[in-house]
């Protein structure tokens, strides 16, 4: 089997080759990669892959663009091919703040727990899961960089994407489900997956 992993974190995914954006501008910077460029445009592959996995990549991609790029990497999977793609779920993280602004009890259990980026967020959770959805850049004092995410996606939507890509057997995936176990494990209850075969 023949894999390329797009976006490449912390987990790089064992077997794959990586496509990432290159030195000095990886999120992680540890998984290093195989192919440098932008994961909006893989017209240098042509059918060459049986499995295409990401994992937190795709929310970084403005939102106008999500139709093309997952139709772009959808295109460089061989027939019968599988794409799996995780983000952060926009429907759970939204649901969440709703609650915070209704005045009722969180229910995730890492939204009582804010340390995550506590100089940032305060430890206000409505800051925290805003966090969550549009991330923050590396440095401060600079307002734009690839680390902000630019999509929010949902089970619906990225299910659409998928459809419209020409994917079958597109399917939300449960928790336990991903590719790169350690991947599950970092993003918790936030993560969404879902995987579709090429026709």
């Amino acid at each position: 089997m023949r894999g390329l992993e797009i976006g490449p974190g912390m987990f790089r995914a064992k077997g794959f080759e990586t496509f990432n954006l290159g030195e000095g501008k990886r999120s992680d910077g540890e998984s290093g990669e195989d192919h440098v460029g932008d994961a909006r445009d893989l017209s240098r592959f042509d059918q060459e892959f049986d499995y295409v996995y990401s994992s937190h990549c795709l929310e970084h991609v403005h939102w106008y663009e999500l139709h093309e790029t997952v139709r772009q990497w959808a295109s460089v999977l061989k027939p019968a091919g599988v794409l799996e793609i995780h983000v952060p779920n926009g429907l759970e993280v939204m649901e969440e703040m709703i609650r915070w602004e209704k005045g009722e009890v969180l229910t995730r259990p890492s939204a009582h727990d804010l340390g995550w980026r506590k100089a940032l967020t305060r430890k206000h959770p409505f800051l925290w899961l805003q966090g969550k959805l549009y991330n923050y850049t590396k440095t401060r004092g600079v307002d734009f960089d690839y680390q902000l995410h630019r999509s929010m996606l949902t089970p619906k939507f990225l299910t659409e994407l998928f459809t419209d890509a020409g994917m079958t057997d597109v399917v939300v995936l449960r928790e336990d489900q991903n590719y790169v176990p350690d991947n599950q494990k970092r993003h918790g209850w936030m993560n969404l997956g879902v995987r579709g075969i090429k026709k």
